[in-house]
């Protein structure tokens, strides 16, 4: 990726460049002085098992909301409103295998390795053998 010195930015971090510099446009808006709580639950349709996010998303279908001035993971933001923070070097990760859910019944903790058995373990994640013994992982969407 080469560097895209006039825009303070690199080519090809498209969405790290929006996430990261929109916030100065909310910057004294509703949406900065409103209450996290208030504005979570607006984007949140619960249905009889999985609560579905119906704010922004990320490419894969995950939620996404401004939160302590940065963009995060409306299933991070789900579980700190409902069971406390998220103990560093941990995921918050998905029994339901549903990007857009954010019922913390569904919702459980983990490393990214947990995360990568339970993907493999789910049929989420294939892991292909090559030649000379190298291992590729494919994501099944």
């Amino acid at each position: 990726m080469s560097s895209d010195k006039t825009r303070g930015r690199v080519k090809g971090a498209h969405c790290d460049y929006i996430f990261g510099h929109i916030g100065h446009l909310l910057k004294g808006t509703k949406y900065e002085r409103e209450p996290i709580e208030i504005r979570f639950w607006r984007y949140v349709e619960k249905t009889s098992s999985c609560w579905i996010w119906k704010g922004a998303k990320q490419p894969f279908g995950y939620g996404v909301i401004l939160f302590r001035k940065k963009y995060v993971g409306a299933h991070r933001v789900s579980w700190i409103l409902n069971e406390g923070e998220i103990p560093e070097g941990l995921s918050v990760l998905h029994h339901c295998d549903t990007p857009a859910c954010v019922n913390p019944r569904h919702l459980f903790l983990g490393t990214q390795k947990d995360n990568i058995r339970d993907g493999i373990a789910k049929g989420r994640i294939r892991l292909l053998n090559l030649k000379r013994g190298a291992t590729f992982v494919s994501l099944n969407a």
